[in-house]
């Protein structure tokens, strides 16, 4: 099907998601500037005179990642950028995680140098850290913060839990789509008592403008069929029954969600159309 070949090949692309976050305003660029202490375990490593030194930073909104290039050291009169290296002393960034829940930065670096010169840069100077972001949007949806948090467990490989995690993005898509067009609809059809797949298929006639009894949406069908296989999938892990859920799986439950935004955001009038917009919305 030439839909699914052409999207794909979009796919592969190394910022498709990250695009689809940005231009729907769930993340957006950030940067953290922060003065932090830094402890050291001075060693004597043989030939010369290291140590460990870790830090940690707080912040506010969820990291959906660190991009770009991290920059640390200490303000030295008449230098422009942070000093992290003299002829005395070296400080290399080894490791740097952050995580969400308790809203923390954790770093590693290498220090090269004695204790005084440890002093020198941690005690004596102001030590700092810029980090370049992608975060949560302050008035992201709840269904956007979900996203995120299926993106750090995917990446940790928590198949099953990412899985959910974008599913349940999907339903409170759906759910916000209900309040927001229900008064649209007569009290007998009852839109909210409606079964999920009855409820997405109901809006997106409607907001596609579809009349009773005319020809259906190309569009739907990509829905329909995606929405059935990832829902079995999401009964057999809810209910505890056995199913190897991979990250092909949750690439899907991606697509079901991308794709069906990108219907309701710009109503294309048929494939061709959807193609168009999802390239301009992911690439």
């Amino acid at each position: 099907m030439r839909f699914w070949s052409t999207y794909n090949r979009y796919k592969e692309k190394e910022y498709f998601i990250d695009n689809f976050l940005l231009n729907n305003n769930i993340i957006k660029y950030d940067e953290i500037i922060e003065e932090i202490n830094v402890d050291t375990n001075h060693t004597l490593d043989g030939r010369e005179q290291r140590a460990v030194a870790e830090g940690t930073i707080e912040y506010q909104q969820d990291i959906y990642k660190i991009v770009g290039n991290i920059e640390y050291g200490i303000n030295i009169e008449y230098e422009e950028n942070l000093i992290n290296e003299t002829e005395e002393w070296k400080v290399i960034l080894e490791d740097i995680e952050f995580d969400n829940y308790k809203k923390e930065i954790s770093l590693l670096f290498d220090f090269k140098g004695d204790m005084d010169d440890a002093y020198t840069v941690f005690d004596y100077n102001t030590f700092k850290v810029k980090i370049e972001t992608l975060s949560l949007s302050e008035d992201a949806p709840y269904w956007g913060k979900l996203l995120i948090q299926a993106i750090n467990v995917l990446e940790k490989r928590q198949f099953d839990l990412a899985f959910l995690l974008i599913f349940t993005a999907f339903e409170n898509f759906i759910t916000l789509l209900v309040e927001d067009h229900k008064r649209y609809f007569y009290k007998e059809i009852n839109i909210e008592k409606m079964e999920l797949k009855n409820k997405m298929k109901v809006l997106l006639k409607h907001i596609l403008n579809i009349p009773p009894g005319s020809e259906e949406h190309p569009s739907i069908s990509i829905i329909e069929q995606l929405f059935s296989d990832l829902y079995k999938i999401r009964n057999n892990i809810a209910h505890g029954q056995y199913r190897k859920v991979d990250y092909n799986d949750c690439q899907k439950c991606f697509d079901l969600f991308i794709i069906y935004r990108t219907i309701i955001k710009y109503k294309p009038k048929n494939n061709h159309d959807l193609l168009s917009v999802l390239k301009k919305e992911c690439l």
